[in-house]
């Protein structure tokens, strides 16, 4: 027998790293499936191993995890497990036992921090600390102020359709979203900051911006899992991220406008006459002279603030008016039905929200 043949081969610290890591990849495996406390519920094993089975879905297929989880709940019934942490709900009646105001929960830093704008509020984990900024936000996003502001909001749409009606029997193709991208900017930055982005008196309807702000939202769904990866980015030189990614290239320079503009705001807080400035108080006025702490009222954390403001309230209503505009002409019969409500407005004065919200076709929640 060779001796020589029984020595065992020299070991390599490259090998033993990856012993050491398939062995722990099983060890995980096996806990998540068999002995973690979410292992009792049904949901795809894939889906209990490893959260690679949500960023395929959310990164590479481009937001389509919440119809795979649809998709599960169909299959599995009402509790479904999404991920090695996570159980998602589908039951109206447990709604009061997840939200219940008698044991309030924190945010999950999973979801809060896929924006990077940590210092806002809408990624504060704490729900104490979240509840002190949000009630700060509260008066100025309700009703009353919204119409306190109507008639601003009301100019904008009227440019809206002013500039539509330029394109009218030109044969040029508009693209709403665009469009609907730029009204959506102009309300809420005028709204919030008294000083509007003016994107609706751009020949062109500013398509790029339309782009950053779906980039944003795209983006997110890779920096959820990798968090590091935006600050990576920014440690590069802008302009060699424009070249790699010019959605983040566009991003960069909105977080910059944002900066200047709060800068702008503060400048202006101690100054009457450079307040004179802006159109109306403003949201951000409002938090700079409010009770909140100091820290809660620096050039960094309200910056970030307009981006998530600005960035959501243009996004999301963009989307929405572009979808039910494709609604509407994709189904001639709900528009016809719309305009025959819109006719029983009173054609001798300027109708408001308020007789809006008194036709049963616009506030009915199964719209037919």
């Amino acid at each position: 027998m060779d001796m020589e043949a029984l020595q065992p081969l020299p070991s390599h610290p490259l090998w033993i790293a990856i012993a050491a890591y398939a062995l722990y990849a099983v060890g995980l495996a096996v806990y998540r499936l068999w002995f973690s406390p979410l292992a009792k519920f049904p949901g795809p094993k894939l889906a209990a191993m490893t959260a690679w089975y949500e960023f395929y879905y959310d990164a590479i297929l481009h937001g389509k995890y919440t119809f795979e989880i649809a998709r599960m709940h169909k299959k599995y019934g009402p509790i479904v497990r999404i991920s090695p942490w996570e159980l998602h709900v589908d039951d109206p009646d447990f709604y009061e036992v997840l939200y219940s105001r008698d044991s309030p929960r924190n945010k999950y830093k999973f979801y809060a921090n896929m924006f990077g704008t940590e210092k806002a509020t809408i990624a504060i984990l704490d729900h104490s600390h979240h509840r002190l900024l949000r009630s700060n936000m509260n008066p100025y996003f309700s009703m009353s102020r919204v119409r306190q502001l109507e008639p601003q909001i009301q100019a904008l749409a009227d440019k809206l359709c002013d500039r539509l009606k330029e394109y009218k029997n030109t044969g040029v193709p508009i693209n709403a979203q665009h469009a609907y991208s730029c009204l959506a900017t102009d309300v809420i930055s005028d709204y919030t900051m008294g000083t509007g982005f003016h994107y609706l008196d751009a020949p062109d309807f500013v398509p790029q911006w339309s782009e950053t702000l779906s980039g944003i939202a795209k983006s997110s769904a890779f920096f959820k899992p990798f968090p590091w990866l935006l600050s990576l980015l920014k440690a590069f030189p802008e302009d060699m991220v424009a070249r790699l990614d010019p959605g983040m290239g566009l991003m960069f320079k909105f977080q910059r406008r944002c900066g200047v503009l709060i800068n702008s705001i503060i400048t202006s807080q101690g100054d009457e006459e450079e307040k004179k400035k802006f159109a109306h108080p403003t949201f951000f006025h409002d938090v700079l002279e409010s009770n909140l702490p100091p820290e809660e009222k620096s050039a960094e954390r309200l910056a970030q603030e307009i981006q998530v403001v600005i960035g959501a309230g243009g996004e999301t209503v963009a989307k929405m008016l572009s979808w039910t505009t494709y609604y509407l002409l994709e189904n001639p019969e709900k528009l016809e039905k719309l305009r025959e409500e819109l006719d029983r407005l009173d054609p001798e004065h300027t109708s408001a929200l308020v007789d809006l919200e008194k036709m049963p076709y616009l506030v009915s929640p199964y719209i037919s």
